[in-house]
């Protein structure tokens, strides 16, 4: 099982890094503050609203990994989604923060660790499981953050 857990760990750690960096390299085709509160026609959320929410998450869900619910009671969910004319520079720093939040949580989990059962909003959720559910959620918000960026 050492193995394995290893490998997990290690595939879900290059999952998180190549995520960060493709995010990180649409945000650097960014000029201007105006340029990450554009909303989408379509009435999505802007680059702002996307990476705030993300940098939510990102905190709530890896501050206390294995022994909180992931939903941090001092986070205000709703909040994330409100543009609160942050800077570019605010953005990238907000990126950053959460991403180095996520590593340096995955990198401190043992092989031992990946046995054990957490819960996300009351949801128990073996430590693989929870991992691979935020893998699919920031990918989601990076291939929506990598397509306004685009535009």
């Amino acid at each position: 099982m050492s193995d394995l857990a290893r490998t997990v760990l290690e595939a879900a750690i290059e999952t998180f890094t190549y995520t960060e960096s493709l995010g990180t390299r649409a945000l650097a085709q960014l000029r201007t503050d105006a340029d990450v509160h554009v909303t989408p026609l379509y009435d999505g959320n802007s680059i702002a609203v996307i990476v705030n929410h993300m940098h939510g998450n990102m905190l709530s869900r890896w501050n206390g990994f294995l022994t909180s619910d992931g939903e941090n009671p001092t986070r205000s969910r709703d909040d994330e989604f409100m543009d609160d004319g942050c800077t570019l520079a605010e953005v990238r720093d907000r990126w950053s923060e959460g991403w180095a939040c996520v590593t340096c949580t995955l990198r401190s989990l043992g092989t031992r660790d990946l046995e054990k059962t957490i819960t996300i909003r009351g949801q128990p959720l073996s430590v693989p499981r929870a991992i691979m559910r935020q893998t699919e959620h920031y990918g989601y918000h990076t291939g929506q953050l990598v397509s306004l960026c685009k535009h």
